[in-house]
């Protein structure tokens, strides 16, 4: 099911799950029991057209509700379509009205991917223009007092992102992998996405966050 980190005194982990509306029920209090650390909680998304509307993800704070009631940890993470920094600052505000009272344990995490879809409003975009609207809902992310996180794979932060821009912020990597390739710092890495939990009626993904000891 899960895979292990070798911990050193510089680097510990912990296995954790990401999800959706799409996995279905939790009987959170199984989860925990079957080794789940933490949980990043999709809160919704930007659609692909040309009007962009923001949408909620229907089970989000019945998710961070019963995750933080068992005792694991709890970030999040937003699907983006934004093509304008301003765009991005909706989004992270949006994150925020999602969350009401909850406060995420784990980082909120900007999820910006190349949609194959010719008639995708990002379509286009520069490498200049995504590493903005990044820049954007971290920045807005930040003055919450929330920690801000980049998802992406390896083709996302070398072809569409000034990584360079974006050192400050926390990199969750996807690769679906034995080991990740990547050849920089991550502090998450997903390594699954069709991970079977006890307690969980769908799949999830299946992560692994660093622990850096300095």
């Amino acid at each position: 099911m899960f895979l292990y980190y070798k911990e050193t005194e510089a680097v510990t982990a912990e296995n954790g799950i990401d999800l959706s509306s799409y996995s279905g029920d939790a009987d959170w209090d199984k989860v925990k029991a079957a080794g789940v650390s933490f949980a990043m909680v999709r809160l919704g998304g930007r659609g692909y057209g040309s009007e962009g509307a923001l949408y909620a993800d229907d089970r989000a704070a019945e998710y961070m509700q019963g995750a933080q009631a068992a005792g694991i940890k709890t970030g999040g993470y937003f699907f983006s379509q934004a093509t304008t920094p301003e765009e991005a600052r909706e989004e992270a505000a949006y994150c925020k009205q999602l969350l009401g009272e909850l406060t995420p344990d784990y980082p909120i995490a900007y999820d910006w991917e190349f949609i194959k879809d010719d008639e995708a409003r990002t379509a286009g975009m520069t490498v200049a223009q995504t590493t903005a609207c990044a820049r954007a809902f971290f920045d807005e992310i930040k003055s919450y007092g929330w920690t801000p996180m980049l998802y992406a794979g390896e083709a996302e932060m070398t072809a569409k992102y000034d990584m360079a821009q974006l050192g400050d912020c926390e990199i969750w990597y996807t690769e679906y992998a034995a080991a990740p390739v990547f050849p920089y710092t991550i502090n998450m890495w997903q390594y699954a996405n069709t991970g079977v939990i006890d307690g969980i009626e769908g799949n999830v993904d299946l992560d692994i966050r660093f622990i850096y000891h300095t």
